[in-house]
């Protein structure tokens, strides 16, 4: 089934607390927690972020049968409250799409700015004490693996072009008796699975070295 509303979201946070914003939406879910995607209110979620009934609410208010009646709707709610009430974030008239008026969009921005919580010394503090101490490892399972399928995924060595460049830029390079101990100590104790030790052991046969076994590029 789909559904046709009108809603009215409610910032609660910053500068921008009290200010509201009228819109429209069409889902088949009604638990999918959209609360608008206006440039304002992304700027705003940025910030404070998406969290309801802490950094805003969202009240559905009315129900509608079809797209033409919601965009109907839509400029009924809004009327011209976008232009006379200062609280009002809609930058205009809606039953259309459009983009926001780059002068409201800015002045509104600006005050976002101003009042940016982590120039706040003391919100500063917070955070920092907050994540003293915090390593990478500490990712819960689900966050490694959804970074390193990330990393797998997006990995620049696959691109022929950039392994290429890094090859030329690395060759007759030496490297520094501090970087060598930095991956001794980084190394030392470190077990590799079977699997890595025989690609290791491949990738170590495609390599050309001279007489006195010094590197000199890939087979």
């Amino acid at each position: 089934m789909t559904y046709y509303y009108t809603y009215k979201i409610t910032l609660l946070k910053g500068s921008l607390a009290g200010h509201y914003y009228f819109g429209r939406h069409t889902t088949d879910n009604l638990n999918d927690k959209y609360a608008g995607s206006g440039k304002i209110l992304c700027d705003y979620y940025k910030h404070y972020g998406l969290i309801e009934n802490v950094t805003y609410t969202k009240e559905i208010l009315n129900f509608y049968n079809n797209g033409t009646e919601l965009n109907i709707a839509e400029k009924d709610i809004i009327s011209d409250k976008y232009k006379s009430d200062p609280f009002c974030i809609n930058c205009r008239k809606g039953g259309t799409f459009g983009y926001i008026s780059e002068e409201h969009y800015k002045r509104l921005s600006e005050r976002m700015k101003k009042n940016n919580p982590m120039k706040n010394p003391e919100i500063v503090k917070k955070v920092s004490e907050k994540l003293k101490g915090r390593k990478p490892s500490q990712k819960s399972e689900e966050g490694k693996r959804i970074l390193s399928e990330r990393m797998k995924k997006n990995n620049p060595m696959k691109n022929p072009e950039i392994v290429k460049k890094v090859i030329e830029a690395r060759k007759g390079k030496k490297l520094s008796e501090e970087h060598k101990q930095k991956i001794s100590v980084a190394l030392k104790g470190k077990q590799f699975s079977e699997e890595h030790k025989q690609k290791m052991s491949e990738s170590s046969k495609k390599r050309l070295r001279d007489s006195k076994g010094k590197f000199i590029k890939n087979i």
